[in-house]
């Protein structure tokens, strides 16, 4: 028996139909009904195992690793003899086969076939037997993905494929105690595996001139001076570069979130405790105890070091944990000469503090930073032998094609 081919909504379908004559069943193929592709806004990424529902017929899927979702019904059919009512079809002939489908819910579709076999137009509501109606459309398509903001999606009676459905992130929260946001790589999250997997120490300008091999690290795995859980703790040495850990990850463009504790000075000093974030391993964010210091500059705490200074102190005491959110930018070369500087904005304690500038790494002195260049490189985190400690690192990779890092998520 040929399939209708239109259903609920005038959707092209191939679904699967069971006939009834003279106490036989016949099992017809099972096809789709609605089909689409989710995509999260930020790369537009597939969006695995998002959920996918049209309520009105009481169907339901999950998105696949490509975030493709079908939407199928299974229905059934009888073939009533003698037909319910013979209506005309656009051959002319007679209907000489009746048919009505039940999908899930109390929905019903009915459709007839000629005497040549064609199928004529179904209609969705109760199985109509004086005659069948236009088609109405199915409904709203709902997609939901946790840390992503759900959307609805109007399928249309002529609808059949609903293309690209692009999720967006909710308003970004800054300051401490930020989980992950969606797709985002956690760097530390407490655990001493992450911290031995996922770090490794620097090995830049300093130990390859010296001569140094890769060691184990030395940076210490403590427990949380405030709150609880566990943390790394910077370790031991004085010189630059020696002792920095860098993620074995290497990253381009990014999101990033990091919380720091700045505890106390190196032993037998009064310096203000110090480390650094270093974008790409190339741009140092400045991390210094610069509590209660009226004016800032270019060398203090989140400082894009020795180019832009915070233009506000925002620092809380030593011993009391603060946080930065930064979106990154990497610069962009063509034909071995920069073209574009690198970009960033960063959230500093929750407070927007840089928009968007450009930092064109004017502190490299080769000893603290790798040479300037555009590709990936690892996250660091300067040791200068001062107890800092950080934790809830994590990264999410970004392909910003625009000039631009103020990007609202």
């Amino acid at each position: 028996m040929p399939m209708l081919e239109r259903t609920a909504g005038g959707l092209a379908s191939a679904l699967a139909v069971a006939v009834m004559l003279c106490g036989a069943t016949e099992t017809v193929q099972a096809g789709v009904l609605i089909k689409g592709r989710v995509l999260e806004r930020a790369n537009l990424d597939p969006v695995p195992g998002a959920s996918v529902s049209l309520k009105s017929l009481g169907l339901s899927a999950l998105t696949d690793a490509k975030g493709v979702f079908n939407l199928v019904s299974g229905v059934s059919a009888v073939r009533e003899s003698p037909p319910l009512g013979e209506h005309p079809t656009p051959s002319g002939r007679r209907a000489s086969v009746h048919i009505r489908l039940y999908p899930a819910g109390s929905r019903g579709i009915a459709g007839s076939h000629d005497a040549s076999g064609r199928a004529w137009p179904a209609t969705a509501g109760p199985a109509a037997a004086g005659g069948l109606s236009k088609a109405a459309a199915p409904g709203s398509v709902e997609v939901t993905c946790a840390g992503l903001l759900a959307k609805q999606v109007e399928a249309g009676k002529d609808t059949l494929d609903l293309g690209d459905i692009i999720l967006d992130y909710p308003a970004r929260k800054f300051d401490l105690g930020v989980k992950p946001i969606y797709g985002a790589i956690p760097l530390f999250d407490g655990t001493r595996a992450k911290m031995d997997g996922g770090w490794e120490h620097w090995m830049g300008t300093y130990r390859k001139t010296n001569g140094l091999s890769p060691t184990p690290l030395v940076w210490k795995f403590v427990a949380d001076p405030v709150d609880s859980g566990m943390t790394m703790q910077t370790c031991c040495r004085a010189q630059w570069g020696d002792e920095d850990l860098v993620t074995k990850r290497k990253f381009r463009d990014f999101q990033l979130h990091v919380e720091f504790n700045l505890i106390a000075p190196r032993a037998g000093t009064t310096d203000p405790a110090n480390s650094g974030v270093y974008l790409q391993s190339l741009y140092e964010i400045q991390i210094k105890d610069d509590y209660g210091l009226a004016t800032l500059g270019n060398h203090d705490m989140a400082g894009i070091l020795n180019e832009v200074a915070a233009p506000v102190n925002l620092a809380r005491p030593k011993g009391q944990w603060q946080s930065y959110d930064i979106t990154f930018r990497a610069a962009r070369f063509q034909t071995g000469a920069r073209s574009e500087k690198a970009r960033l904005t960063l959230y500093w304690n929750g407070k927007l503090v840089h928009r968007d500038k450009e930092t064109a790494n004017e502190h490299n002195t080769g000893v603290s930073s790798d040479s300037l260049t555009d590709v990936p490189h690892g996250l660091k985190l300067q040791s200068e032998g001062h107890d800092v400690r950080f934790r809830n690192v994590w990264i999410k990779e970004l392909v910003l094609t625009q000039p631009s890092t103020d990007l609202g998520f």
